[in-house]
């Protein structure tokens, strides 16, 4: 039996398989990232194969199954997340990217589709610290990133052509809408990622256009707030308390809607919004 493992946010994730083909795939969702909270909690998954099927397999059960080894995988990565997360039960957990520019360190929030990975791939290239680019989570205050690996979609590397060289070295995976996507993170790019837990100096809402001139203004924090509620992932608890813990995040935030463009522009309204 082959194993392979990582930690995740305190845990620490072991996987058993005895095919070599998806041991060879496992490889691609391995989380890298330097986190320094300690490990207080162990996850053990296994992959094995049943009448032509490939299950994943938790204290015995049956978490999900699939025939092809791409859809195993995927599904594997999103199931660990899940698990990590739901274990967060102090935490409000927000949709947003986060990353550190310069020293300051700021999130990125907006619909699914609005651009974040793009234009935080974008900032990466130039020099830019990425955290993550999905999942963050609120804790006293402090916003701590989650470093799911990233999903560049197949669509964004016409837009980002030293993307594309990378990931053409790399093995793409069904979307669950439309497509293929490849998981990466910074490390693929010869960088440094770690997880991050502080208080953002700045956040920006995005809305897409990609076509267009980017356009960078001042969001009130009433205005934000509502876009952080909408923003959250499996909202439960207190909807008053959940709200005074935005409340208290952006009382020190700087807030800006950003209106994404053409992306090198967009980058620089960024570095704008945090100077």
């Amino acid at each position: 039996m082959m194993k392979h493992s990582f930690s995740l946010l305190g845990h620490r994730v072991t996987i058993e398989t005895d095919d070599p083909a998806l041991k060879e795939r496992l490889e691609d969702i391995m989380v890298p990232s330097l986190d320094a909270q300690p490990i207080s909690k162990k996850i053990l998954l296994q992959l094995r194969s049943s009448n032509g099927l490939i299950q994943i397999v938790r204290s015995g059960s049956v978490i999900a199954q699939a025939v092809q080894p791409d859809m195993v995988i995927r599904d594997l990565h999103m199931f660990i997340n899940h698990l990590v997360l739901e274990e967060q039960t102090d935490s409000l957990k927000l949709h947003a990217g986060a990353a550190t520019c310069e020293g300051r360190y700021f999130l990125i929030t907006g619909d699914r589709y609005s651009g974040k990975t793009t234009l935080l791939l974008k900032m990466m290239l130039n020099g830019t610290d990425i955290h993550c680019d999905e999942t963050v989570l609120l804790e006293e205050g402090l916003v701590r990133t989650f470093p799911r690996k990233f999903h560049i979609r197949a669509g964004t590397l016409p837009l980002l052509p030293r993307v594309a060289e990378v990931c053409k070295t790399m093995r793409s995976y069904p979307d669950y809408s439309s497509g293929c996507f490849y998981f990466a993170d910074p490390t693929d790019f010869g960088l440094a990622w770690h997880t991050e837990k502080s208080l953002p100096q700045a956040i920006l809402y995005l809305h897409s256009s990609f076509n267009g001139t980017p356009r960078l203004e001042s969001c009130t924090k009433v205005d934000m707030a509502k876009h952080l509620l909408c923003q959250t992932i499996n909202l439960t608890g207190d909807l008053g308390s959940n709200v005074k813990k935005i409340c208290h995040l952006l009382e020190d935030c700087r807030c800006f809607s950003l209106q994404v463009g053409m992306l090198d522009q967009t980058a620089e309204l960024v570095k704008e919004a945090l100077a």
